[in-house]
């Protein structure tokens, strides 16, 4: 069949009425060869690139790697707050070539579309593509020498008529996902490079305008020894909870991380180091701070500048080995109490003698927290800072305090305690200081803390504080 631009049956009529307007530009989907691959351009084309500060990623079920004849389901997530239709479209190439490697399949919920050509030449400029086939949504394969393919979004009007060409999927929601089935070449290709261009549409009734964002990815044959991130390993360094924000301490667990067991020397004159021991980690694709790393489990501290999202890509580096992919949602704020024994939260009173119950470490002296004593919490996850902290290095000893934007809200026991004061502690990383004044009314014993942030809080169950009235 023919490629249609915008809609050219007549029995589209009707339905294209009832369409609001905002639903219109390039409700056919993208013409071929905008993945920005090899000789590609991309949704910027047409459409405005501005810095939406948004983003578009895409999940691996295996991180970057394939196995010859095992299929893969892949989610292309597209993420902009401003954001009113969304668009896509993705090849596979041999790397570093036009080589089309392996096909696609729509997803079951026919928001996605295959375009096939027969013929792909990048140093043409009219025209690339000398003609084209769409599939439905429902899928089905490219017809007999259509060896170049794209998948990209459409939009699907489940209608008797069988319009689904048409097009930019229509939601307000960020982020957007699209899912379908990546289907892998038989024989092992070598390197395949992942090409993806994407839009968020700004809810005009043109093609122009709106926010495009790009990326690129590479996959390979695991090999030996290979890094691999445990599934939900990527978790906050203090609750152990699957969500981060900036400036937040992180652990990643898995097998394979480094070949050796390391921790970094942090000072105020040297800016905080992306790697260690031959190992580094992208979140969301910005480097990260590593303060330890071993086989099994590495810790980094998140930069201040990370932006919140939901699915963000984990890729940990060992010796030039790229890990599995692991993901992690990152948030403004994820507040976390650093734990004792994984019980107890790590506080001390202002002279920084230990709050907890008699006995808790071996000659160490700890003691319960009486009604009306100050009491400083040790947190991690509670965001940006005023002033804002420098990035690369520690909290500065002087200039400060570098207090949190949001007044934390303490809880113990159920009861609510006036906060003192909340910032980061001078000298160190990713370290918040909360302190407050425990309330009358608390019985003796270990009783439930957290602390609230903005619209966050930490874990309300397992960390406790003890009270010796």
């Amino acid at each position: 069949m023919t490629r249609k631009n915008i809609i050219v049956a007549a029995q589209a009529t009707t339905l294209l009425a009832a369409i609001p307007v905002m639903m219109w530009g390039n409700l056919a989907g993208p013409p071929a060869g905008y993945s920005g691959a090899m000789g590609e351009g991309n949704c910027a084309e047409c459409h405005t690139s501005n810095n939406g500060g948004g983003g578009v990623s895409i999940a691996f079920p295996n991180g970057l790697f394939y196995t010859p004849g095992v299929n893969q389901t892949w989610v292309v997530t597209i993420q902009d707050l401003a954001g009113m239709s969304w668009g896509f479209q993705l090849t596979t190439r041999l790397s570093g070539t036009t080589t089309q490697v392996g096909s696609y399949q729509p997803g079951g919920e026919l928001f996605t579309q295959v375009q096939c050509a027969n013929t792909y030449d990048p140093t043409s400029t009219s025209p690339k593509i000398a003609s084209s086939f769409l599939t439905p949504p429902s899928g089905g394969p490219c017809p007999s020498g259509q060896m170049y393919q794209w998948i990209e979004q459409t939009w699907n009007p489940t209608n008797p008529n069988g319009m689904y060409e048409l097009g930019a999927r229509v939601g307000y929601n960020s982020p957007e996902s699209f899912t379908f089935q990546w289907v892998a070449p038989t024989t092992a290709m070598g390197n395949i490079d992942v090409n993806i261009a994407a839009v968020a549409g700004n809810g005009t009734d043109q093609t122009s305008g709106g926010n495009v964002y790009t990326n690129h990815y590479t996959l390979a044959i695991p090999v030996a020894n290979q890094p691999a991130i445990a599934s939900g390993g990527v978790v906050n360094g203090a609750s152990y909870q699957p969500a981060i924000a900036p400036n937040t301490w992180v652990s990643i667990q898995g097998t394979n991380l480094a070949n050796t067991t390391a921790t970094a020397s942090w000072n105020k004159n040297v800016p905080l180091a992306t790697s260690l021991a031959d190992v580094s980690v992208t979140i969301g694709g910005t480097p990260v701070y590593i303060d330890y790393v071993s086989p099994t489990q590495v810790n980094v501290l998140t930069p201040t500048t990370l932006v919140a999202g939901s699915n963000l890509d984990v890729q940990l580096v060992n010796n030039s080995l790229n890990s599995t992919q692991g993901s992690v949602t990152a948030q403004a704020e994820a507040p976390a109490i650093f734990e004792w024994k994984s019980k107890y939260a790590v506080a001390t009173r202002t002279d920084f003698s230990y709050v907890g119950p008699t006995g808790l470490f071996p000659n160490v002296t700890t003691t319960p927290a009486k009604a009306g004593d100050a009491i400083i919490l040790w947190m991690t996850g509670l965001g940006t800072t005023n002033p804002p902290l420098p990035e690369d290095a520690l909290t500065p000893t002087l200039g400060g305090p570098y207090s949190v934007i949001h007044t934390p809200r303490v809880t113990i026991g159920g009861i609510g305690a006036q906060l003192i004061g909340a910032a980061l502690a001078p000298g160190y990383a990713g370290l918040y200081q909360v302190a407050f004044t425990v309330p009358d009314g608390l019985t003796n014993g270990d009783q439930l803390i957290s602390v609230a942030s903005g619209s966050y809080s930490s874990p309300t169950a397992g960390v406790y504080l003890t009270i010796g009235n």
